[in-house]
């Protein structure tokens, strides 16, 4: 089915700031955080200091309908694949 959402162009900025920030700091605590002012998207990134990313998200409609997408996930990037965070 479709999915409908409204994202602020600022948002998504400090996004992408604070994932830039976790990338550049593997190995230490930091935090993500994609948490629209209009309802329907929220997406949290959290790195630790093994390596580790875990995230978590929620995607609903914004048409009314109870339609929702909600999971968790965790990478590890210190797993054989990957080297300096990014998968080869």
């Amino acid at each position: 089915g479709a999915f409908e959402a409204f994202l602020q162009l600022e948002d998504l900025r400090r996004f992408k700031q604070e994932v830039a920030s976790m990338h550049g700091q593997l190995g230490t605590s930091q935090e993500a955080v994609l948490s629209c002012h209009e309802p329907g998207v929220y997406v949290r990134l959290m790195s630790n200091q093994l390596g580790q990313v875990e995230g978590a998200y929620n995607f609903e409609n914004e048409d009314g309908s109870l339609s929702k997408l909600a999971g968790f996930f965790q990478i590890d990037l210190n797993r054989p694949g990957f080297r300096g965070g990014r998968l080869v």
